[in-house]
């Protein structure tokens, strides 16, 4: 059966199929599916509003679609359109409400692309049992564009019975031998989209899905309103699913997602048990053999983004994976998120879970690379953890950007992991660095303030003009409340850039906390590569903060530490626009430092360091030491070339009567106990000043 069909009305136009069982179908094949060869021809409907229904009172399975059917092939392009008002597709209990053509067997296919186009609302509601939707059954190649002047709304409401419950969709679907596929693109230009799953066991998606084969094809959502311009995806009843993006049981899924909002994005489970998801995922309790999750995500909101999971063991998520852990296949994609507002994704006291980035069954791995950049944000590092990979293969580089030009930004550090990715935290204006982040392994760690808010490119972020805007201090800061902070990678490169860069040592008495920009432990080979455009100061522990005596409050650029056991190397360049300011503190152990090593450090420290200023430098001991060189005070060996130039003066100044504060330019130190080497370059166009103390070594 074949043949076109066109239908033009005025105004309204009805589908309805009320009637126990009751059939309303426009379209090749009939109601019955009889046609067992070709199916199909277009099929054009144009009228002010369109209303698809199919509401049996006794729940028997009434049907109304617009859409060609039959048993063998299934074609034919599909065309509805409104041209003043809404548009609505509604299922009862039981009942199916549906636009898009169909094949009745496990070995047919469909094809032909389907058009929606709604001058006003867009609405596909499920009601208990029922099915609304709009897509391709057995289509492996079908491409549907939705659009809407107005709202765009998928929910499902009502009660579940027994195992069964609603279910609204964009998107093809597949059988048992044919995969879901072609690009799926829903626009909104002028209201909001909204995936509602409030039912209990409820689904609701926009995307492809089938059961036992492959999902593939783009997924693109767009709300083109800079105000009204809000995209929410829910899950509210308990065991519910909303997503945007491909699933399927069994088989590869695939295909890139991009999601667009004018103003607002939300993603929320607040169901017990509920998932709602940004991303390609299995999509189904029992996720069968499975295969390869796929699949890049592009995430942008006009204004804020909201991640939260207020049930218990829910899930909201933007990436790709295997969220109920039984599938077999790796999982992989890059994820960008661009927000013009705030982002929060904190999954700490909170009794769901959030989570961005890629995740696979614990038996396989997840890759992709992370990145995100937003004004302002409430973030949690867990998940990035994550991100980063631990073993060589996984993971993949993250990239955590902010661009408001004025204020304080706070990153409380990611902890200890391993990892070969690189990691970037950075900001527009000041970061402070208030807790330790420390690869074991060799990706890079960068640091950045005064970020330009739009360089993402490892490679590019040392170039003049990226960091150093707005006036942006980086600052490591070991606070008041004796904390320690460290940031290095082993193995891997260590970068720190800032408009200013200072390392501020604080203490509260007894045990102080040191400030590091380097590995704080030993078998540290990374280099270290600090800029500033303008100065650059280590601060050493002051105790007349609280009164205390600091035990270890030391300010470093260079791996190592205090009384670490084990050597260290790494080449060390530090580069300051005006001065470079290196002040010991008052207390044990409170020594300032460019260079691997630490006081009482016991293992051999070695690494070019170069030191630039286009100011002046100047080391002040105090109750410790202040020094350019690798080693320490009482440490073993220590070698490496030594380069430092300044326009303006250098000065060298000891503490008086203090044995422990000397200032140096030179690997070694007091009581070193190892051979010392290397060569050492010293040039200023200003004065060179060396101040001994009463009774220092120096």
């Amino acid at each position: 059966e074949t043949g076109a069909i066109n239908i033009t009305v005025g105004t309204a136009f009805h589908l309805s199929a009320t009637g126990d069982e009751s059939r309303a179908t426009i379209g090749q094949g009939g109601p019955q599916f009889r046609s067992q060869g070709m199916t199909g021809g277009n099929v054009t409907l144009t009228a002010g509003t369109i209303d698809i229904l199919a509401s049996d009172p006794d729940a028997d399975a009434a049907q109304a679609s617009i859409g060609n059917r039959g048993l063998g092939s299934v074609t034919g392009n599909l065309s509805l359109v409104t041209t003043s008002g809404d548009f609505t597709i509604t299922a009862g209990d039981g009942d199916l409400a549906a636009v898009g053509n169909r094949v009745d067997s496990n070995t047919g296919t469909s094809s032909g692309n389907i058009t929606v186009v709604s001058a006003g609302d867009l609405s596909i509601t499920a009601n208990d049992t029922g099915t609304a939707r709009i897509g391709a059954g057995a289509a492996a190649n079908t491409t549907i564009n939705v659009t809407a002047a107005g709202d765009i709304a998928l929910s499902v409401s009502g009660q579940p019975f027994e195992d069964l419950s609603g279910a609204a969709w964009i998107g093809n679907f597949g059988n048992y031998t044919s995969d879901a596929g072609g690009n799926v693109t829903v626009t909104s230009t002028g209201g909001g989209i909204s995936l509602d799953a409030n039912e209990d066991g409820s689904a609701v998606w926009i995307g492809k899905s089938t059961g036992l084969n492959s999902t593939s094809g783009k997924v693109t959502v767009i709300e083109a309103n800079s105000e009204l311009g809000d995209i929410e995806i829910n899950a509210s009843g308990d065991n519910s699913w909303a997503q945007i993006g491909n699933s399927s049981a069994s088989g590869t899924i695939g295909g890139d997602i991009g999601v667009n909002a004018g103003d607002y994005i939300g993603v929320s489970s607040s169901g017990d048990d509920s998932i709602a998801l940004i991303g390609n995922s299995s999509g189904y309790d029992d996720a069968y053999t499975g295969g390869a999750i796929s699949g890049n995500i592009h995430v942008t909101s006009g204004g804020d983004l909201d991640l939260s999971s207020s049930g218990e063991d829910a899930i909201s998520a933007i990436g790709n994976g295997d969220q109920l852990g039984d599938r077999e296949g790796n999982v992989s994609g890059d994820i960008s998120i661009g927000v013009s507002g705030n982002l929060d994704a904190d999954n700490r006291e909170i009794p769901g879970f959030v989570w961005i980035g890629n995740w696979a069954n614990e038996e396989y791995v997840e890759t992709g690379n992370v990145t995100v950049v937003m004004q302002s944000g409430s973030l949690y590092g867990d998940y990035f953890t994550e991100d980063l990979g631990g073993a060589a293969g996984t993971g993949g580089n993250v990239f955590v950007g902010f661009t408001g030009t004025s204020g304080d930004y706070s990153f409380g550090g990611m902890g200890s992991y391993n990892s070969a990715n690189s990691l970037t935290w950075a900001a527009a204006a000041n970061l402070d660095v208030t807790g330790s982040t420390l690869n074991n392994g060799s990706g890079a760690v960068t640091l950045i303030a005064g970020w330009d808010g739009h360089t993402t490119d490892l490679a590019s972020l040392t170039n003049t003009g990226v960091y150093g805007n707005n006036n942006g201090v980086l600052t490591i800061d070991s606070g008041y409340n004796g904390e320690n902070v460290s940031v290095g990678s082993k193995s891997g490169k260590t970068t720190v850039l800032g408009y200013d860069v200072d390392l501020l040592a604080n203490i509260t008495g007894g045990e102080g906390g040191y400030a590091q920009i380097g590995y704080d432990d030993s078998g540290a080979t990374g280099a270290i590569d600090v800029r500033a455009v303008r100065d650059i100061e280590l601060l050493g522990g002051d105790s007349s903060l609280t009164g205390g005596e600091g035990s270890a409050s030391f300010a470093q650029i260079g791996h190592g530490g205090a009384r670490v056991s084990g050597s260290d190397s790494g080449n060390i360049n530090v580069k300051a626009g005006r001065n470079i300011v290196i002040t010991a503190g008052q207390s044990a152990y409170d020594y300032a430092q460019i260079g691997n090593g630490g006081d009482s450090a016991t293992g051999n420290y070695t690494g070019s360091i170069a030191v630039v200023a286009g100011g002046s430098i100047s080391l002040t001991g105090d109750t410790d030491y202040a020094q350019i060189g690798n080693g320490g005070w009482h440490t073993g060996g220590s070698s490496g070339r030594i380069n430092v130039t300044a326009n303006g003066n250098i000065t060298l100044t000891a503490a008086a009567f203090n044995d422990w504060g000397y200032a140096q330019i030179g690997n070694g130190g007091g009581a070193s106990t190892g051979a010392t080497s290397g060569n050492i370059s010293v040039a200023t166009n200003g004065t060179l000043a060396l101040i001994a103390g009463n009774n220092s070594l120096y």
